[in-house]
């Protein structure tokens, strides 16, 4: 969318012991440690030398090879603080200062050591997010002393730290943060938390935790906690209790215990982006594997580039494509983009397959160009329309898009099968036109809709507009391929058709929302918004209903309103957020968002649940902040700003400045997997980042930045399936699974899948409304192997299965069609097993012609311990055997009844397993009675 390093040798009995650091401030968001105001860190030497192989300023944290204390599962750094983690705290090394605050004398650093209050005594502590880089330990005489290759995480979890909760630590720069997350039925009261090192421990009035130390005063912000509720994230009201005089607890308010609480942190990122000299970021979009794609304008001939299109800029003002990781820790590819003259790239979207359409203006006669519908620069400026490859290096085509006047394309939309609409503005009377509404201008200046084919040639191309000057600066694509238009319009004529409202509101300008058909050649519905005073709609997005979203600002104290959160103008100019329905004739909601000086709507975004994510700039102090994580004005001449608001219209979920001293601009919001990715520019170089690619202001009049805000689990409907297969089978052959998921919502259901084998590995794809997808060979798709359990988590409710088979592969001395397959169902975590809770497992057979294997599963949040007790028909006990294990992990006995029973079963047709669970929850059993000659397996699932 668019409109616009210090690896250092620990060591001793108890970690950090006698170590001192500088004051600074801990402060967070939810239950997150921010550690505030320290200088940068530099290589130090300690006892030889080190080294780390990526500068990115995020917490790292490195596994524990023996470089450090053998209580320590995981060493981390952040600017100047130094994080040990163990089973049982989480040890802070402040920076070193100097004693009393003078120069002279040795130096001191206060030690913070956060220790987990009644939590289990053995506590799996995991790392999460591997990294690609690696720390080297290069200390001591000689290689034999060295630690190599130390494998990094960006986070580390604390699995079933108390009954139901566990703990994940992490952070960036200058900040170290933790949250917690409550499963379903767990007690939030358990949390205990003792501060040592601290001289007092003191809530203040506003809820806040103070942490009084030698060398000043960490402050760690009121708790913030919320569920998810169909999809939706509503707050729970949560604070500090002091326990003792170091100690802290939480209260947490009325909430629904069947599902899963979260206190946690909001800001994932946020990040500068820039060279020396001007830039600044008009579009942002993601992929379906997270990945973010920023492009905008810079004058910077020193822009981070990395696997580059173009290498070095073509004029004064180049267009810029970036695309970093999910993380948003590092470049995938940065690119300029642009010719001799002026280039600017305003909005970008991504299709399926990575390729990137960036469209906006260029007064370059030699732009990059590539199966080029147009090939000709028009004349004074062009809009211009690109697509590039998924690697970022080349080009699918490239193309001007203007005629002999002034052109420029605002924004990109793609239809079902990735092919782009551009909408922006023109002052051609000799515009490309194809299959037109209209085909001849009326104005001076008029709106403009384009359709590009995935390949570049022109599907349709049209003027809109009456006779005053008229814009459209926002588009979104329905599910039917229908184009909606958002704009300004000074035409009192404007073509208006099934109008909300069919004449000119007053003022100099009014805003308009207009549905093209999927041919383009004519109008759905088309209405004027607006009230007595000048009104501009700037975004528009629709939701699978064909509801449109239009933002934009007003002036007007009557423009139009109905369950709004707020209802009237407070001042100035307002940003406003419209909802209309399908139809066009009618408002949902229309609701102000200002404060008491100027503030704009540039772009906006909706979740599948119909939250509105608005972001722009904002003059006002007094802007309607809602659990925002910059709570106050940051100063200069405007802040950016990123807004939630309900479904319903009514109410302002979450509200936050982004911003520093100087000017800084939201332009543009993209919305995915539960997060809002916010892109703009900044002036300022105390802007407040976080985990940052760049933490720092590059210099020049700005910098773009992008920021990550997570807004909880996207995914609140979460199935298993507990056991999936990518392996070796007997003669050559290979095991595989296959995944089937049918969505009956009639509407998108966004889905995340995590594997859970060696490690855990994560993807997200989704189901078209009213629709089955099959992933064949699911753990393959991932890109992992072996066998594990898979969790399916979807926005929406739905129908998930499996299908397990042994694929009988060229030359494999198996069964000649391979297996018919074993079939599982889905199971949700309320469906598995809880401490005390017995199942058992019926009709087992070992004899010559079957074998009975024996699976368990864990889709809890905690570990557990699972008691297997082996039964004859005659309900003999010949054995039993006990497993533990970790969250989301499969474990198989093979042949129990052969392997574990006394006397060894060779000829038993009529078994049975008793399952019992003595710790834990959500624990899935079943047994798997295989044919010894076809090698099919026929499941029996678990009776309670």
């Amino acid at each position: 969318m668019g409109a616009r390093r210090h690896v250092e040798n620990t060591s001793g009995a108890r970690v950090g012991a006698g170590w001192a650091g500088s004051h600074g401030v801990w402060a967070g968001l939810a239950m997150a440690v921010v550690l505030m105001g320290f200088a940068p860190p530099g290589v130090a030497r300690v006892g030889g030398s080190v080294s780390w192989m990526t500068a990115a300023q995020r917490v790292r944290f490195d596994r524990n090879r023996g470089q450090t204390a053998p209580e320590v599962r995981f060493v981390g750094r952040t600017v100047g603080c130094t994080v040990w983690v163990t089973g049982g705290e989480v040890v802070l090394g402040l920076p070193w200062r100097e004693p009393g605050g003078s120069r002279g004398g040795a130096r001191v650093r206060d030690v913070v050591r956060m220790q987990w209050v009644g939590a289990r005594p053995e506590v799996e502590v995991v790392g999460l997010e591997p990294l690609a880089s690696r720390s080297n330990y290069l200390v001591g005489e000689g290689p034999a002393d060295w630690v190599t290759d130390v494998p990094q995480v960006g986070r580390v979890r604390y699995v079933g730290l108390w009954e139901g909760v566990d703990a994940e630590v992490y952070g960036g720069v200058e900040r170290l943060e933790y949250d917690l997350r409550v499963a379903p039925g767990a007690d939030p009261r358990a949390i205990g938390i003792e501060f040592e090192g601290v001289r007092e421990l003191r809530v203040n009035r506003a809820g806040d935790a103070e942490l009084v130390l030698p060398g000043g005063t960490l402050v760690q912000r009121r708790p913030v906690a919320y569920q998810v509720v169909a999809g939706q994230r509503r707050e729970v009201e949560a604070r500090f209790v002091k326990r003792g005089r170091r100690g802290l607890g939480f209260c947490v308010g009325n909430y629904d215990r069947e599902k899963e609480l979260v206190i946690d942190p909001v800001v994932n990122y946020a990040s500068y982006l820039g060279g020396s000299g001007d830039d600044r970021a008009f579009g942002v979009a993601t992929d379906a594997a997270g990945n973010v794609y920023l492009v905008g304008s810079t004058n910077s001939s020193n822009f981070p580039v990395r696997g580059a299109l173009q290498s070095a800029p073509g004029g004064s003002e180049d267009a810029f494509v970036a695309k970093l990781n999910a993380a948003g820790s590092d470049l995938v590819y940065a690119t300029f983009f642009g010719g001799s003259g002026n280039d600017r790239a305003e909005a970008v979207a991504v299709d399926s397959t990575g390729s990137v359409l960036v469209v906006g203006m260029t007064q370059s006669t030699n732009f990059p160009r590539s199966s080029a519908f147009q090939n000709t620069y028009g004349g004074n400026s062009d809009a211009f329309a690109a697509k590039l490859n998924p690697n970022g290096n080349g080009l699918v085509f490239s193309t001007y898009l203007g005629g002999s006047g002034a052109d420029v394309a605002y924004d990109v939309a793609t239809d079902g099968s990735g092919a782009p609409v551009v909408a922006g503005y023109t002052e051609s009377a000799n515009f490309p036109v194809a299959n037109a509404f209209r085909s001849t201008p009326a104005g001076d200046r008029d709106a403009f809709a384009s359709k590009l084919s995935g390949t570049g040639s022109l599907v349709y191309s049209t003027y809109l507009g009456g006779s005053g000057r008229d814009e459209a600066i926002g588009v979104a694509v329905g599910s039917g391929g229908e184009a909606y238009l958002a704009g300004y319009t000074a035409s009192s004529n404007f073509p208006t058709l099934n109008a909300y409202r069919s004449s000119f509101g007053g003022g100099a300008t009014d805003g308009f929302l207009t549905k093209l058909s999927a041919s383009g050649s004519s109008l759905s519905f088309s209405t004027f918004l607006g009230g007595s005073s000048e009104d501009y709609a700037t975004s528009v997005a629709v939701d699978t209903a064909g509801q449109a979203y239009v933002g934009g600002y007003t002036w007007s104290s009557n423009f139009p309103t109905a369950n709004g959160a707020q209802p009237t103008n407070a001042g100035a100019r307002d940003g406003f957020v419209a909802k209309l329905t399908a139809s066009g004739t009618a408002l949902v909601f229309g609701t102000y968002l200002g404060g008491t000086s100027s503030d704009y709507v540039h772009d906006l975004a909706i979740s599948g649940g119909g939250q509105v994510f608005a972001v722009g700039e904002t003059a006002s102090p007094n802007f309607p902040i809602q659990g925002g994580h910059q709570a106050s004005y940051g100063g200069g001449s405007s802040d950016g700003f990123l807004a939630a608001i309900a479904p319903a219209g009514n109410a302002f979920e979450y509200a936050t400045f982004f911003g520093g001293s100087q000017q800084d601009i939201a332009w543009s919001v993209a919305y995915a997997g539960g997060n809002a990715f916010v892109a703009g520019q900044t002036a300022s170089s105390n802007f407040p980042v976080t985990n940052a690619y760049r933490g720092t202001f590059a210099g020049g009049a700005n910098d773009a930045f992008l920021a990550k805000v997570g807004f909880g689990s996207a995914y609140p409907y979460r199935y298993w399936i507990p056991s999936v297969s990518r392996a070796s089978g007997a003669g050559g052959s290979q095991w595989r699974t296959d995944l089937g998921i049918l969505n009956a919502n009639g509407s998108r259901n966004d889905v995340e899948l995590a594997f859970y084998g060696a490690s855990t590995v994560t993807s997200t794809t989704y189901v078209a409304g009213n629709s089955q997808s099959i992933l064949v060979d699911v753990v393959g798709q991932l890109g992992a192997s072996g066998n594990g359990a898979l969790e399916v988590r979807t926005t929406l409710p739905a129908r998930v299965s499996s299908r397990t088979y042994n694929l009988n592969t060229a030359g494999a001395a198996c069964y000649p069609n391979a297996t018919l397959g074993q079939n599982l169902d889905a199971v949700t975590v309320e469906q598995g097993l809880a401490a005390g809770n017995v199942a058992l497992l019926p009709q087992l057979v070992e004899n010559a012609s079957y074998r009975t294997n024996i699976s368990l599963t864990n889709t809890g949040g905690s570990a557990a311990t699972v008691k297997v007790e082996l039964y004859d028909g005659s309900g003999t006990k010949l054995g039993e055997y006990t497993e533990s294990l970790t969250p989301g992990q499969f474990k198989q006995k093979a042949r129990p009844f052969y392997n574990n029973a006394s006397p060894q079963q060779t000829n038993m047709s009529r078994g049975y397993a008793k399952v019992t669970v003595l710790a834990g929850s959500g624990i899935v059993a079943y047994a798997s009675v295989i044919d010894n000659v076809t090698q099919d397996p026929t499941t029996v699932t678990m009776q309670r």
